[in-house]
């Protein structure tokens, strides 16, 4: 069996994709603002209820991903375009079997990143390369389309919004609920 509609899934009884969640909800967040209870029993507020969706975003930065990587004496140099060089370097580390002081990570200005450079997805790939190739210089440079197709997004999330609004349009209470 399966379901089509994404709150449907969530319901009791529905097909179970993983059983480490329950519902199909892989994530659950809850925010109030203020004591929710009391503020809601005020007389005159007005309730303003929905449900949300923002939808699948591709970051779409100017610079795609790119790295280069080289030996460098008994170092592997990489080159990258992230947003974390630190965790590069330790990843790298690992992925090689290499202590991370013999990784050396540079880290130029990025074409913009937005959050979606903080993953290490190319640069264990291309020093291992450049180890295979006796260090030569390789370069892993990501096409606008790969890019699409094969890296992280912004997953989408649907929100219930319920609030509590005074007659003058001032917020007494507002509760949010967030699955993805």
């Amino acid at each position: 069996p399966f379901v089509l509609d994404v709150q449907k899934a969530m319901e009791d009884g529905a097909p179970q994709l993983h059983e480490e969640f329950p519902n199909n909800i892989l994530k659950h967040t809850q925010i109030r603002q203020g004591d929710y209870e009391k503020a809601i029993q005020e007389p005159g507020l007005i309730k303003v209820e929905g449900w949300y969706e923002t939808p699948t975003v591709q970051h779409c930065h100017i610079e795609n991903f790119i790295c280069y990587a080289e030996k460098e004496g008994d170092k592997i140099v990489v080159t990258s375009s992230t947003q974390i060089p630190h965790i590069v370097r330790r990843i790298v580390g690992q992925a090689l079997g290499i202590g991370w002081g013999n990784v050396r990570v540079i880290k130029p200005y990025i074409g913009g990143g937005f959050g979606n450079k903080q993953d290490i997805l190319y640069e264990p790939l291309c020093a291992w390369l450049s180890l295979q190739t006796g260090g030569h210089l390789v370069k892993l440079d990501v096409p606008r389309e790969e890019t699409f197709d094969c890296n992280r997004v912004r997953h989408s999330i649907r929100n219930h919004i319920i609030s509590w609004v005074r007659p003058d349009g001032t917020y007494a209470a507002r509760k949010l609920e967030a699955f993805s």
